[in-house]
């Protein structure tokens, strides 16, 4: 359900946006979603107090992330069509993440990035969660990056990092990125999960 009413704490981001022909649209939900089809953006209507214009930014930057590279599409291509993949940073995801699921990003500018911060192997993503299914494998792992702005959850957080991890993974999709730009937040390397890829 589409309401009319906008909420008193509209993001500046969300009002940018609607000025780049993308609808901004927000609704009775539990959280953000990104369109890149329709050129939409959903936010939630949340109370004042929960849904702040910081948060408001929060999630729409969240959601261009998804648009930009949190996506099978950026990350297992098949170039030439040829039906082998020429690019696989997540080994056998194919856009379904199924129970039992933590798979690892291997991209070689986000492994970099989470090699100098002390972790091993590919890049933790969020494990598949049977409550919130569409959070798992398209979102760094929450447990490891709590604070990061490409994690699954908020938190109770209000602000985020944009660590030198999501950089590198902007980085393997083609963009050119400045690390000097990165907002280091807290890495948990206690709470990674054994790989299943």
């Amino acid at each position: 359900m589409i309401t009319k009413k906008t909420p008193r704490n509209k993001g500046t981001i969300a009002k940018l946006l609607a000025t780049e022909d993308i609808f901004v649209v927000y609704k009775q939900m539990e959280t953000a979603y990104f369109d890149s089809k329709k050129r939409e953006l959903g936010l939630p209507i949340w109370n004042d107090e929960d849904m702040t214009a910081d948060i408001s930014d929060l999630m729409t930057c969240h959601e261009i992330g998804h648009a930009l590279i949190y996506s099978p599409r950026f990350w297992n291509i098949d170039y030439d069509g040829d039906g082998a993949l020429d690019r696989e940073y997540v080994p056998g995801y194919d856009g379904d993440c199924n129970e039992g699921d933590a798979l690892r990003y291997y991209g070689p500018n986000a492994m970099a990035a989470w090699h100098s911060m002390g972790g091993s192997g590919g890049v933790p993503l969020e494990p598949y969660n049977q409550h919130k299914p569409a959070s798992g494998c398209t979102h760094l792992d929450n447990s490891v990056f709590p604070e990061d702005i490409n994690g699954a959850y908020l938190n109770g957080i209000e602000v985020f990092g944009l660590s030198s991890v999501a950089l590198g993974m902007l980085e393997d999709s083609g963009y050119t990125v400045d690390y000097n730009n990165a907002i280091e937040s807290e890495v948990n390397l206690t709470a990674v999960q054994p790989a299943t890829n």
